[in-house]
């Protein structure tokens, strides 16, 4: 997209989530903000503003988006995991050897993982989870930063330009 379209559109959908988590926040005690009926999901919050088709549409596209969601997440879990594999490949036998690795069996462990966390009761009171995955995601995203910084500085390289 290019170093003006492509922050343009990360701000764009910035913007988007910033608004409907200020509508679903609006939408948590109903119809008084103090004294209203808590919606604790976003399915009971949807169901109490508008028609029951609405409702419908709405829990088919939200569900949608989960599953597609979902196999994005799965698809680029496995890929990641390949390109580790490819360079720990190329870091031990060199640039030339042919570093064969699949998709297949990272989605699949991904799969069953997957399935194995969904069977723990009560996995929505783990609240702490949430602070350790706020501290990986940070981690990781300072880690590639810096990844990318250094290779920056490096010099010699063009690695793109304002359109491309």
């Amino acid at each position: 997209m290019g170093w003006i379209a492509g922050p343009l559109v990360l701000f764009s959908f910035a913007l988007c989530t910033w608004y409907t988590s200020k509508l679903l926040a609006d939408c948590y005690r109903y119809p008084h903000p103090v004294t209203g009926r808590r919606n604790y999901i976003y399915m009971d919050a949807v169901k109490v503003n508008v028609s029951a088709r609405s409702h419908l549409i709405c829990g088919v596209m939200q569900y949608s988006n989960l599953v597609g969601t979902s196999i994005g997440y799965t698809i680029a879990t496995a890929t990641s995991a390949v390109a580790v594999q490819k360079s720990n490949c190329y870091h031990s036998h060199g640039r030339d050897s042919p570093c064969l690795a699949s998709t297949t069996s990272y989605i699949a462990v991904f799969g069953v993982i997957q399935i194995f966390l969904s069977q723990i009761p009560n996995f929505g009171d783990l609240w702490w989870l949430s602070y350790v995955a706020a501290i990986m995601s940070f981690t990781y995203a300072t880690i590639g930063l810096g990844l990318g910084i250094s290779r920056a500085a490096e010099g010699g390289h063009s690695y793109g330009s304002v359109s491309e």
